[in-house]
């Protein structure tokens, strides 16, 4: 039994990590739709061919997340290693709960 239905979309931040490398693959394992959040067009395009919906966008750019977190039920929120410059960020629109039914943080 998968942990995911085939309609449920999964959103993973630093997709481009170390955490991510491996959780991305099992993520698809488990049956999930999977997006994954990059900062620049060049990850983006090592994700090509895996069946991973890459979003290039920020913390620091709002409208960015909005877009990757359309549709999501479940965010791996996995922060840089930064966050404290981060501090003060800006958010999306919506907080990220009123659209996903599950976030997971995993902090280095």
């Amino acid at each position: 039994m998968s942990a995911f239905s085939k309609n449920e979309t999964v959103l993973v931040t630093g997709a481009s990590g170390n955490i991510a490398s491996l959780l991305l693959p099992e993520l698809k394992k488990q049956g999930a739709r999977v997006r994954a959040l990059v900062h620049n067009a060049e990850k983006a395009r090592q994700l090509a061919g895996t069946g991973i919906e890459a979003f290039v966008g920020d913390f620091e750019n709002p409208e960015t997340l909005n877009k990757a977190m359309a549709g999501v039920s479940t965010v791996f929120l996995l922060t840089p290693a930064n966050l404290r410059r981060m501090s003060g960020m800006p958010m999306p629109s919506r907080p990220p709960a009123k659209r996903a039914s599950r976030i997971s943080c995993a902090f280095r």
